[in-house]
């Protein structure tokens, strides 16, 4: 994992963690520093996470290591953040008939956003990890995976069939275009995020190209799920596309964080997009 030093200081009180100390205390914790690299003012830390740590696939899981370690007070931004309604607001529905591959999974409508580029600090903040910076919207989802180590995806709710969502097994010799342009045929065991009538996701994995977020999208669905992971690994491996996302689902993303994270998530789209 690529960890920007000046993100992580972010979350630690006081945040004055050098490079030195910052590569003594994780070797430390077990977390071997393959490579540091100093950047326009911050330094990147490229962090070994072994398998069994997926909670620390994040700056904030890094930083919560780091202040238990050294003593400094660890400044949560999930802290007084709400929980998602219970119900689905009106003109959206949403069903799991997947449970056992879809412990939790939750949505959110955000209507009256405005989709174009993002603030610096966010730009910049993506750039650090490696990221290219998309749109305002979907910028955020990304930071959030980085952040608290929640993978998020956003759909456009004026593309979806139905005004719905639907995690249901996919059907065997089904389509579905993905984000990185490319049509698959799936093969019937993999999980998707479907609408009324169609995939609109390969679950954990990568988002579809039908309901993606752009310019001229005003309504947005925002989903924070968890997924079993020997489905995620499966159908990455299937269709031969690993994805930030699938990394951190295949090492298991806790149910118990996603009500915070999709709550984080929410209000950092207000913000910077507006709804």
């Amino acid at each position: 994992m690529q960890c920007s030093l000046k993100w992580l200081n972010r979350y630690l009180e006081p945040g004055n963690v050098g490079p030195d100390e910052a590569e003594a205390v994780l070797m430390g914790l077990g977390f071997p520093i393959e490579s540091r690299t100093e950047q326009g003012g911050d330094w990147l830390l490229d962090v070994e996470v072994t398998s069994n740590r997926g909670d620390c696939l994040s700056h904030l899981g890094l930083a919560r290591e780091v202040a238990a370690k050294t003593g400094r007070k660890l400044r949560s931004p999930l802290l007084g953040l709400n929980e998602p309604a219970a119900r689905p607001p009106a003109g959206f529905t949403l069903e799991n008939k997947a449970p056992d591959a879809c412990p939790r999974f939750t949505a959110r409508v955000i209507r009256g956003v405005k989709v174009g580029p993002s603030p610096a600090w966010l730009r910049e903040a993506l750039e650090a990890t490696g990221q290219r910076s998309i749109s305002n919207v979907v910028d955020v989802t990304n930071f959030l995976c980085h952040e608290t180590g929640n993978p998020c995806h956003v759909f456009d709710l004026a593309k979806l069939g139905g005004a719905s969502l639907v995690v249901r097994v996919a059907h065997k010799g089904e389509t579905l275009t993905t984000l990185d342009g490319k049509a698959r045929t799936l093969a019937g065991d993999e999980i998707v995020v479907a609408d009324a009538t169609r995939a609109q996701s390969l679950a954990g994995v990568i988002g579809g190209a039908d309901s993606e977020v752009g310019p001229g999208t005003t309504d947005i669905v925002l989903e924070v799920a968890t997924w079993d992971p020997v489905a995620v690994r499966r159908a990455s491996r299937r269709h031969q596309v690993r994805t930030d996302a699938s990394h951190r689902f295949e090492r298991l993303v806790d149910a118990g964080t996603l009500a915070t994270a999709s709550a984080r998530a929410a209000a950092m789209i207000v913000e910077v997009a507006g709804g």
